[in-house]
């Protein structure tokens, strides 16, 4: 990672620091709205025991959806860049003893070859500067038979109309195109699987390749 992504990585980390308290009223984290992640990741064949990398997991608006497949015997681990988002979280689910967080970029963890089953990536990848090193930390790190999904609550070109607009360090931020996601997963041992991009949902599925 350069010096110039790097400083801007930590420029958005201390943004969305500053927003951390009020996140889930700004955002609007509300019943309706985690009843629809609850419905997507329902989709996403999860079970117990399983091990799930949750990226950008802001103040864990995931981690109880997640645990509600994978059982007290399943393993998550939390990741987000802003220390303040973790510690919202951490208030939320500090009695679930099989729950791992982790303060940094995804692309500057090392994670342990093959230790997850599954990836999640909610409404946080335009946010990651180094996209390529990121998915190919998540290969690392995924097993060879497991999936991952980049998922928003918006089709592509709402969602990176509405950053363009903000008066923010997020302001390019863009969520990249089908044809630009496949020539990434292409370069970090990825194959797409299935994409929507529709008004209210942008998912994708991706699994190693063979």
């Amino acid at each position: 990672m350069t010096e110039e992504i790097k400083d801007k990585s930590q420029i958005k980390a201390k943004y969305f620091d500053k927003m951390a308290p009020e996140w889930d009223t700004i955002i609007g984290n509300d019943e309706n709205r985690k009843t629809i992640i609850k419905n997507i990741i329902s989709t996403m064949g999860l079970s117990a025991g399983m091990s799930v990398l949750d990226v950008g997991c802001g103040t864990g608006i995931t981690v109880s959806l997640i645990h509600d497949h994978i059982g007290s015997k399943g393993k998550i681990t939390a990741i987000d860049p802003s220390a303040e988002m973790i510690k919202q979280a951490q208030k939320k689910y500090n009695t679930l003893t099989n729950l791992t967080w982790k303060v940094g970029l995804l692309e500057e963890t090392q994670f342990k070859k093959n230790e997850f089953d599954v990836i999640i990536a909610f409404a946080v990848f335009p946010h990651i500067d180094d996209k390529p090193a990121a998915l190919k930390m998540m290969r690392h790190c995924l097993k060879q038979d497991g999936k991952l999904f980049i998922f928003h609550l918006s089709d592509t070109k709402s969602l990176n109309n509405f950053h363009s607009t903000l008066d923010a360090p997020v302001k390019d931020d863009v969520l990249p195109s089908k044809n630009k996601f496949i020539s990434l997963f292409k370069e970090s041992d990825f194959r797409l699987i299935n994409y929507v991009d529709d008004e209210n949902l942008n998912l994708i599925e991706a699994r190693p390749c063979f």
